[in-house]
């Protein structure tokens, strides 16, 4: 196959080997599709753009020969039908154009038609690359299983004098890289072609549905599925012509047409186009498909056992769609652990340096910030005492939840009691319990942006709404409290405050704090306040807790000892009811909390035992020198990213142990955003930094300065080499 346009057609009629009956997997595609499709065209299709004409015209591009270009189309109309419906309007007639090759076998499309269907129906042979429809004639236009497919194999991988001759492959997934980038680009120019004469013939406000086979985001192209199967044929090819069976130029010269797209590829393309705006965009889960490969022709045998294995292949489990699956993957998509995952797939195992981890959030690996002795004999001793190796009452220990209440009492102008403590597994099980409590329906909470992502992830599996409300860099990142009080409603029942920030590194003053209280008071809500890395605080700000403010104001106090005392792993936290007007009790929201920590799994009980040991007992030099080390560090930080033109630090951070800063894109030549900053850091130069958007903040960086001072400096300094070598060229 040279590199002239293909025109790539399905197996038509409806024999064995016919797509009609081959289908299976294209058919599901379009049926998990089909519950997101009606939901865009119910809410976002705008058919005031629609209703100049009685008749309502949808286009399926590269439908093949059925049946699923027929249950696509049937979900749109039913779709715009409601629509309509809705909205009182008189339900319009539908035109249906389909389209693919003029190789494509029309005859069985057409002969197939659902004899009940409510649309007219014409076909429109030619390629989806190019214009097919006069302009703005179309209302909807929908493709699926097609666009990846590309309208010819790219020039050079078929070219013996090019750098990116592909011999001995049929395919770009395991490739050179020039073979990779070539069909990367071809990609690209299809996408462009396709979307630009889309954008002539589709109405002003008029929809397109792209249903086509992606991979996550810094997934190698060799880790793809559906490319592992098309590797496969090409060894099968490879071994043929070993065996004499086909000739060596004969694969040489075959290549697959197609390229499976990021979803940042996606994206960046759609947005190169500029006609278009991206209203939804969803992954969902693939289904293997079980494949026989037999040496000789079809055997009946081999065609019963693959049919009874798509049977059962096809069998409805009751396990099965159960509406969860969704929610938890989105969940998991918006973690810091699956961002920091994602970039580290891309470290270059050949780079034989250290790999600097500016993007995690645990910094006890590192000899200078190692626990106390006082916290390890603590433990020691509770272990060795025999007395803990037993189930802890639901809500923690008494003696650890005393010594909590006494640590945090310190600080406030109240008393707390044990029984406003509850013990926890970590904080992050702290913000799953007081998440859980307060969803309810039709509730919403309101979340900082940019924030620690684990409050909307929780906030996502129980079906609490969130609502994001800035934080503001020219202010120190102090919360923007006027544009609070416009997302509040009467259905916002907490606001979450995270001081010491994470991901920002700021300290909020007591002014401002005393203005949150007033503001949750005055909106009749409670304050969250995310205390996780209490006392950490090393700037011109000392650290107030929210709980000062617990007459104003009911306040849940989430903390841990993960951070102050640097020891993540042990998963000890504690959610605080620090109200001393006890609107929480009378509320019944105490009785909540205690009811959900009962069916909830208890912190190690032996860690239970050593924490008032922990709490009384540690020396305030371990915190100095913790803090010191933290306050040089930043500096630190704060002082090489200045070296580096395209990242701007607006604010020195002040506390935990993080800052925040800012991606001037102009300045580099081939970076789309801050996720493929990150992705292509990793690669070069073995630093790990996780991408603003993991946390709200688009083209922005999190950095952590808590690691050794040597290793900041050093990946630091790689992250200036990256600009350098990728820093536009004037």
């Amino acid at each position: 196959m040279d590199g002239e346009m293909v025109a790539v057609s399905m197996t038509g009629g409806c024999g064995l080997n016919s797509y009609s009956r081959n289908s299976a997997y294209q058919r599901k595609v379009v049926e998990n599709a089909k519950e997101l499709m009606s939901k865009a065209i119910v809410e976002k299709l705008e058919i005031s753009n629609c209703s100049s004409s009685n008749t309502f015209r949808v286009a399926d591009l590269g439908c093949s020969v059925g049946p699923n270009t027929f249950l696509a189309v049937h979900n749109i109309v039913d779709a715009v039908e409601r629509k309509y419906q809705s909205q009182g309007l008189q339900i319009p007639e539908f035109q249906v154009f389909f389209n693919d090759h003029a190789s494509n076998d029309f005859n069985q499309l057409f002969t197939s038609l659902p004899p009940e269907r409510r649309y007219y129906a014409t076909g429109v042979p030619g390629s989806f690359r190019g214009r097919l429809f006069p302009s703005s004639s179309l209302h909807f236009v929908h493709s699926s299983s097609a666009v990846h497919w590309l309208s010819r194999v790219p020039n050079e991988v078929v070219d013996k004098a090019s750098p990116a001759w592909n011999k001995g492959r049929i395919y770009y997934s395991n490739s050179t890289n020039e073979v990779v980038k070539s069909y990367e680009a071809q990609f690209f120019n299809d996408m462009l072609s396709f979307l630009s004469a889309r954008a002539q013939e589709i109405v002003n406000g008029g929809f397109m549905a792209l249903i086509l086979p992606v991979r996550s985001n810094g997934t190698p192209h060799s880790q793809v599925f559906l490319n592992k199967a098309t590797e496969l044929v090409g060894c099968c090819l490879v071994d043929m012509v070993t065996r004499g069976m086909i000739s060596e130029e004969k694969v040489d010269t075959f290549n697959i047409p197609w390229y499976i797209a990021s979803v940042q590829q996606v994206e960046t393309v759609v947005k190169r186009n500029g006609s278009f705006r991206i209203e939804i965009m969803k992954s969902f889960p693939a289904k293997q498909r079980h494949t026989i490969i037999s040496k000789a022709g079809p055997i009946t045998e081999t065609n019963e056992a693959i049919s009874e294995m798509e049977n059962w292949l096809s069998t409805k489990w009751n396990f099965e769609g159960n509406g969860t699956e969704s929610i938890i993957n989105r969940a998991s998509e918006i973690s810091v652990r699956g961002f920091l995952f994602m970039i580290m797939d891309n470290l270059n195992k050949d780079d034989n340096r250290t790999v600097v981890p500016l993007g995690h959030g645990d910094p006890s690996v590192f000899p200078c910030f190692r626990t106390c002795d006082i916290a390890e004999d603590a433990v020691v001793d509770a272990l060795r005492s025999a007395k803990y190796n037993c189930y802890a009452q639901q809500n923690g220990i008494l003696p650890a939840r005393r010594a909590v209440a006494e640590y945090l009492s310190c600080d406030l102008p109240y008393n707390l009691s044990e029984d406003d403590v509850f013990l926890t597994l970590g904080c992050g099980q702290a913000i799953d319990v007081i998440l859980r409590v307060l969803a309810r329906p039709g509730a919403n909470i309101l979340l900082p942006r940019p924030g620690f992502p684990l409050y909307e992830a929780c906030a996502v599996c129980c079906n609490l709404e969130v609502r994001h409300y800035d934080l503001l860099p020219e202010r120190g990142w102090e919360a923007d409290l006027e544009a609070v009080e416009g997302l509040s409603d009467e259905n916002t029942v907490a606001i979450v405050i995270i001081n010491p920030g994470n991901p920002c590194g700021c300290v909020y003053t007591r002014q401002h704090l005393e203005k949150v209280a007033e503001t949750a008071r005055k909106l009749r809500i409670l304050v969250i306040a995310d205390e996780v890395y209490d006392h950490l605080a090393f700037g011109s700000t000392p650290f107030v807790p929210m709980g000062v403010f617990g007459s104003v104001v009911p306040v849940i106090t989430l903390g841990a000892i993960s951070k102050r005392w640097l020891v993540p792993g042990w998963r000890l936290g504690w959610l605080v009811t620090s109200d001393p007007s006890g609107i929480l009790k009378i509320s019944g929201l105490v009785k909540t909390i205690m009811n959900c920590v009962n069916v909830s799994p208890d912190p190690p009980t032996f860690i239970q035992g050593a924490l008032p040991q922990i709490l009384e007992k540690t020396k305030d030099d371990f915190f100095l020198k913790i803090v010191n080390t933290l306050r040089e560090a930043a500096e630190t930080c704060y002082n090489k990213i200045k070296e580096i033109p395209c990242i701007t630090c607006p604010n020195k951070p002040e506390g935990s142990m993080f800052v925040m800063v800012k991606l001037n894109l102009s300045l580099l030549d081939d970076i789309g955003d801050d996720v493929e900053f990150c992705i292509k850091l990793a690669k070069e130069e073995s630093v790990v930094v996780l991408p603003g958007t993991a946390v709200g903040l688009k083209n922005w960086l999190r950095i952590t300065f808590a690691i050794e001072p040597s290793f900041l400096e050093d990946g630091i300094g790689r992250i200036k080499a990256f600009y350098i070598r990728h820093a536009k060229m004037h």
